[in-house]
């Protein structure tokens, strides 16, 4: 599978969620689990405590800032390459905007992840501690 940004992106995104409103299958995916416990919260809400962070962010705007604790592994790449995080570890998504890590939740839902937490404003919005 060849992943890259792009309308074909958006239209694959678009193609899913329409699927899991539906609970169908697509491209061979299924809908979430319902035991999966993902969270929200706010870049502000960041403290530094978190332990597994997974930044989704392109090699562009990882380069130009990120957390010195986060893992990094582009949206685009995460169908395909395998996570060091435990499955039942509690993993801090976040991309630059806050756009890219909500795909990215529904990706490490589909690996079996079991607790997630999509930071909402992504590291644009993180408190300038943090950075």
């Amino acid at each position: 599978m060849t992943c890259y940004y792009g309308p074909s992106t958006l239209n694959w995104t678009t193609s899913l969620k329409r699927s899991i409103v539906k609970n169908k299958k697509v491209g061979g995916y299924h809908a979430p689990i319902t035991t999966i416990h993902t969270q929200t919260i706010n870049s502000k809400d960041m403290t530094g405590s978190e332990v597994d962070i997974l930044d989704v962010c392109n090699g562009d705007e990882w380069n130009k800032g990120h957390l010195a604790e986060a893992i990094h592994i582009p949206h685009g790449k995460l169908l395909m390459q395998d996570l060091p995080f435990d499955k039942k570890d509690k993993i801090y998504v976040h991309c630059q905007s806050g756009v890219r890590s909500s795909i990215a939740v529904g990706i490490l839902e589909y690996k079996g992840f079991k607790n997630i937490v999509n930071v909402k404003e992504g590291y644009q919005a993180f408190p300038e501690t943090l950075k």
